[in-house]
């Protein structure tokens, strides 16, 4: 196979075993070619390489999951396209092939998965999606969990985050590069409540607070 054309799927897992191993085994391999995960757990007895064909693990304790999708993608240095899972959403991962698509077709340059269930309600805009279209000039409904676009597009992007913030930074600066984003409906049956009987949108998912939502995407709207 020629790997310039191919797709290669970024873990940034901080779980252990089964949920890894779970996640790989679901994503959609017949398009995936190689999957890297990287191994952010200070415990390395936590997690070890998953004994799958085509999945590298890459140790890299204690670093944030910003910096972690970095080296994830320079490990894909030979892969086209990349797919960047997020794993605090591992019931939706067998639904990549709806979000690798639009890329793959040349539809869009950036595809982030929106998770529905058709069951709830229709929630209003999140804090995010409002900043976002305000300041940073992206019209998104939230910040989305998995994400799909090509190597050279996360390149040019110079990501610094190296925390959760790296979510709002890809689409702020995804923005004033004038790529197309498109957010990409899946299905999750499976809708997460915290006490108060809300549900657990992606910013709460990935601990973006009011605070950091607040001040990342400032930070990179109002950057020349």
């Amino acid at each position: 196979m020629n790997t310039q054309n191919g797709i290669a799927a970024i873990i940034p897992a901080n779980n252990d075993l089964d949920i890894v191993t779970e996640i790989i085994e679901a994503l959609p391999r017949i398009v995936i070619d190689m999957v890297f995960v990287i191994n952010r757990s200070k415990y390395e007895r936590r997690i070890h390489a998953p004994v799958i064909s085509d999945s590298i693990t890459i140790m890299s304790p204690g670093i944030g999951v910003g910096a972690a999708i970095r080296s994830g993608v320079s490990w894909a240095e030979d892969y086209k396209t990349i797919v960047l899972v997020d794993p605090s959403d591992p019931t939706t991962v067998g639904e990549l092939g709806k979000v690798i698509l639009p890329v793959l077709e040349g539809i869009t340059d950036l595809a982030v998965a929106k998770p529905v269930n058709p069951f709830d309600s229709e929630k209003s805009p999140s804090l995010s999606s409002r900043l976002l279209k305000r300041f940073g000039k992206v019209d998104i409904s939230s910040v989305g969990t998995h994400r799909v676009l090509n190597r050279s597009a996360f390149k040019a992007m110079d990501l610094q985050e190296k925390g959760e913030g790296w979510m709002l930074e890809m689409l702020i600066k995804a923005a004033k590069m004038q790529l197309s984003i498109d957010e990409v409906a899946i299905d999750k049956f499976d809708s997460c409540y915290d006490l108060s009987g809300r549900i657990i949108t992606p910013e709460k998912a990935h601990g973006l607070g009011v605070g950091s939502v607040v001040s990342s995407t400032l930070r990179y709207a109002l950057r020349g």
